[in-house]
Parts: structure tokens; C-alpha cells; sequence
């Protein structure tokens, strides 16, 4: 999706796909603020930090927001943009690309949720449980392994596993 706004974060562009992915027509958004799009804290944010500096630095990479759909639903989006310097007698304006990520961000929150289960799981097992990563580098120690080789979780993470077993005297 592309966007453009002007110094004063007005929306001055947006391109077709914009328009069909979140459901506005173009009358509805050219010349209103691109915050009103936005969830609270992504207003704000953008608002208070994100659009003050772009206009200053002249560019911003990688902004996430959340931004609302005309039917009421939220979108998670990657947003990057730079000012395009114009003659000296019109304005600056920004060139902006959004990148849906909402699929992204649902699957890294499934992700998380099951590897804290399997955490929660291996650090309640009674056996010494040592985890890897697909490099053979220590990712996790329950207290049982802890225990057994004498390294702490903390101590053992990013060690390759055969240095921890170098330690441990069977």
C-alpha cells in the first residue's frame, strides 16, 4: 500500500490498493490527518514522535502501527517512508509504503505463547532437560539441568552443548 502526506501529516495521496485493503474511497481520506487512521497509541506515536522526525530527519524505516479499517477492524502494518524534496516553492511531501503484517504479528504471538508452555513444561520436569538450538548452542537449562552440570540457564545460553558436558563430571 502507498501513501503520501504533507508536512502536517495530512494525507495527500493513497493508492488504489490502500483504498480496497482498508475500505475507505478516496474522498473519505485525501486531506485528512493520516493519525485519524490509527489506533490510540499508534495516534500517538505518530503524532508525538514518528512524523516530527521524519519531516526533520527526512526519512523513517520499519514504523509499526496499527491502523483501522472502515469496517471498525484493526490492521497491523509496517510502515516506511522518506520526503520527497520538491522545488522550493511546494511543499515536502512523503513517500510511503505500508506492509501488511497482522498474519506475522498472530503467528509470533501463537509461536511465543507455545514456547512458553514447553518452557513452563521442561522447567517443571524432574529430569535435567537441555535444549538446543539447530546449531548444537544451549537455548535453555530446566533447574534439573542446572542442577546436574553446575551452569546456570543464563550462563549456558549460546555455549555449545559439548562444553556444558565438558563441565559435568559423571
Amino acid at each position: 500500500m502507498f501513501q503520501s502526506i504533507d508536512s502536517n501529516g495530512r494525507l495527500v495521496h493513497v493508492s488504489n490498493m490502500w483504498l480496497a485493503i482498508l475500505g475507505y474511497t478516496r474522498n473519505e481520506v485525501i486531506g485528512r490527518l493520516w493519525a485519524d487512521f490509527l489506533d490510540d497509541a499508534s495516534r500517538e506515536y505518530a503524532v508525538a514522535q514518528v512524523i516530527p522526525e521524519l519531516f526533520r530527519v527526512g526519512f523513517c524505516n520499519d514504523i509499526e502501527y496499527r491502523v483501522l479499517r472502515s469496517d471498525g477492524s484493526i490492521m497491523d502494518v509496517l510502515l516506511s517512508s522518506v520526503i520527497e524534496k520538491r522545488v522550493p516553492t511546494a511543499a515536502n511531501r512523503s513517500l510511503t509504503v505500508m506492509h501488511d503484517i497482522s498474519a506475522e504479528k498472530r503467528l509470533r504471538a501463537v509461536v511465543s505463547a507455545h514456547d512458553e508452555l514447553w518452557r513452563v513444561t521442561l522447567h517443571s520436569k524432574g529430569d535435567g532437560v537441555i535444549r538446543t538450538d539447530a546449531n548444537g548452542r544451549v537455548d535453555y537449562l530446566n533447574p534439573t539441568a542446572e542442577k546436574l552440570t553446575g551452569w546456570t540457564n543464563e550462563a549456558a545460553y549460546g555455549q555449545p552443548v559439548e562444553v556444558i558436558f565438558n563441565f559435568v563430571h559423571w
